[in-house]
Parts: C-alpha cells; structure tokens; sequence
C-alpha cells in the first residue's frame, strides 16, 4: 500500500457501466438552472502535498462564474469526488455516480489513476477534461496540458542550456522511477548536446544523501533531476548545497515552495511549468486567476503564489467556460465535446500553449513552459513563449491506443 501511495504521488509529480444508454445525451439539472460538472481527484492521502489545491481552486473557478452571471446564464454546480489514496475500482465508482446520478455534463479530473475508468465517460458521451498530466489521449479525452512524457523531453532540453550532462536521481522503491531513465537517455541523444552522465536509486528511509551529493561532485554533471517525492527533493537539493555540489537543479512549478526564493541552494534552478507562468500578472488572465483565488479561496493564496498546481484547476475550468460559450442551444454533454473539438491553438486567454483537439487524431500537447530561479525572484524564460517536444520523439514512449 506504502509503494502504491508513493506511485499516485510521483505520477503527480511528473509536475490532474451501467445505467443509461451509451448514445443518451446528459444535461444539465432538469430545471435547467444548473449545468453540473463533474469534478474527480485525489485531494486527500499520498497525493495531498500536491494536489490538495486543485478543490479549492475549481470551487473557486465555479464561484467567480456564478457571480458573473453563470454559464450562459445558467449557474455551475460542482459535483466533487475525492478519491484520495483510493485505487482499483475506486475512481469508476465514483464517475459512474457523476454521469448516472448527478447527471454531469463534463467532467474534470485530477486523478492520476484515470485510466481506470477513463472508457466509461466516453461510452455515455461525457467529455473529461484533464486537468493535470496524464498520458491518456482519445475520443472524449481533452488534456490540457501536456504529457509526463513531454515533461521529460523538456527537462533534457533544460539540461542541455545548462550544460554537457544531466544527473539522474530516481526513488528506489517504485520500479517507474527508473524507468524514466530510459527516455531521458533517448532524449539526450535526439537533442544532442547532451548527456545523461549518471543514474542513482534513492531510498526515502536513508538519513541523509551524502552518497549521491558526492555522486554529483564526482562525475561533474551540469544538472540533476529527481524523480521522487517533494519531501526528498527538498533534503536532497539542501543537503547537496551544504556539500558544495553546483550542478543545477532541473524541478517542475507544481512542486514549488516560498523556500525556493529564499534558500540560496535554489539558485539558478530552471523550472519547467505546464501552463504559461502562475506568477506573471502581466497577463490579463493570469491576473485574473490570481485575484479570483485571493477572493474565493484565501486559503490557498499562499499556495497560488508559490506553485502552478492551482492553475491546473483553472485551466481546466476555462476550459469547460469557453467550449460551452461555443455551444448553440441546450448545454449538453455531446454539444459540450463537439465544441471542445472545435478549439485549434486555444490558449484560454493566454493561459497554456496553443490547445487543439481533433477528434481523427487524438493527441496531447507537446509544450511546457520554462522560468528559473535568479537572486530570489522568478524570471520567465524564452520570452514566455512555450517550447514544444517533436510528436514523432515522444510517441515511443506513449501508451498505445487500445
């Protein structure tokens, strides 16, 4: 149970068939005063540290819409499932009651398990948006943002600005942590420029990384990534420092803390980050978000302000807002995918890469964002413009259709 709760948390890390019949359209409540979105996720257990923001994120995306009059005039109603550390048929119990009972329309989800159930939606006709990194691209699935797998691209890309090699770090006690080796090297030699110049298995019970802090000294990597948990990445990065080892850490923003601007062991960190940087209030929409979540969710203004998970939620709120503005007639869960598979380049205001959904050739975006760490503050990189992996490099490393 240990191993499978530390799983669902790095699956996280790589920083969301009953009843009627399966052409049987859902609307919204039958008084037609509601549009009901589904919202499922691990919010609680293992998962917690990182995506215990994302609930009160969406209510406050459902808030901020109901007060500027709904969707199309009709209010959103959240129907929320916490999962927590659940597995097996944990999730599609839980979608089932979504589609069937509450009768949602769409459904957002942040469970990094959604391959269990991720058929029984797209059978009754119910779009899921991803809101988070997923892998699962097909009929009735709307990622937005991009996959682990293109994460890992991004982070060899990262790599390579910082210099000729990259340190790999992975958990010991998951078999997929090692394996995101394999990628890592092969991205390495299609990017060229780059190497990866050692790998290292990592055990959370050690009392502290003096070994692999001397790993790094020795063999004179540029930078280092680390595939665990943010509790470990955290004593690795200080006790690394403390040693005296340079090489730069490569982290993901859903992992962010206050620390990083404030411990001088961050120091020119690059950061990759799925949507457009959560802390450039420049951008209309960002600012948008900012303030929406200072007014409706004060709670998590701490975390909004220090890490991107809470914009994932948006993000995939807006999401659900724009394709039912495209919707000409009844707000139903076939009209809401139809419109969502007319969005080419969308980027919801300026809030992630260009999204297009084409319903012939299911796909997930290849792009993240990039900013690092610079005398205590954060600076975007490559003009905020997001940088994209090649499709044909990443589709080896993709589950297969089917």
């Amino acid at each position: 149970m240990k191993t499978t709760s530390k799983l669902a948390a790095l699956c996280v890390a790589l920083l969301l068939m009953t009843a009627a019949c399966g052409s049987a359209k859902k609307s919204s409540d039958s008084s037609g005063s509601a549009v009901v979105v589904g919202v499922i996720g691990s919010f609680t257990g293992a998962a917690a540290g990182t995506l215990g923001p994302f609930q009160p994120a969406i209510n406050a995306w459902a808030k901020s819409v109901n007060d500027a009059g709904g969707l199309r005039g009709a209010q959103v109603k959240l129907s929320v499932k916490d999962i927590g550390s659940s597995t097996g048929a944990a999730g599609l119990t839980a979608v089932k009651e979504l589609i069937d009972q509450d009768h949602a329309v769409a459904i957002i989800s942040a469970d990094v398990n959604q391959q269990t159930w991720i058929s029984y939606p797209d059978s009754h006709h119910v779009p899921v948006i991803v809101g988070g990194v997923g892998s699962n691209a097909g009929p009735g699935v709307f990622q937005t943002s991009a996959s682990a797998i293109a994460s890992a691209y991004e982070i060899v890309q990262e790599a390579k600005s910082a210099g000729p090699s990259l340190g790999f770090g992975f958990c010991a006690e998951v078999p997929l942590c090692a394996s995101i080796g394999n990628p890592l090297k092969a991205f390495a030699k299609d990017i060229g420029g780059v190497r990866v110049g050692f790998a290292a298995a990592l055990s959370s019970s050690q009392p502290d990384y003096t070994a692999f802090c001397q790993q790094l000294k020795d063999s004179g990597v540029s930078s280092y990534y680390l595939a665990e948990t943010n509790e470990i990445i955290a004593r690795i990065i200080k006790d690394c420092a403390a040693q005296g080892a340079h090489a730069v850490p490569l982290l993901s923003a859903a992992n962010g803390s206050a620390t990083w601007l404030t411990d001088p062991a961050y120091e020119g960190a690059l950061v990759s980050d799925f949507d457009v940087a959560f802390f450039d209030t420049k951008i209309h929409a960002v600012k948008a978000y900012r303030d929406a979540i200072d007014k409706y969710a004060p709670d998590i203004s701490q975390a909004a302000s220090v890490n991107s998970t809470p914009l994932l939620a948006w993000v995939a709120g807006q999401a659900v807002q724009t394709a039912v503005n495209k919707v000409d007639g009844p707000v139903t869960s076939e009209a809401i995918e139809k419109a969502l598979y007319t969005f080419k380049d969308e980027t919801l205001g300026g809030l992630t890469a260009p999204l297009t959904f084409d319903k012939s050739n299911p796909s997930i975006s290849t792009c993240l964002f990039e900013w690092k760490i610079s005398k205590g503050k954060r600076v975007v990189m490559n003009g905020g413009k997001a940088r994209c992996a090649p499709q044909d490099a990443l589709t080896p490393f993709l589950p297969k259709a089917g």
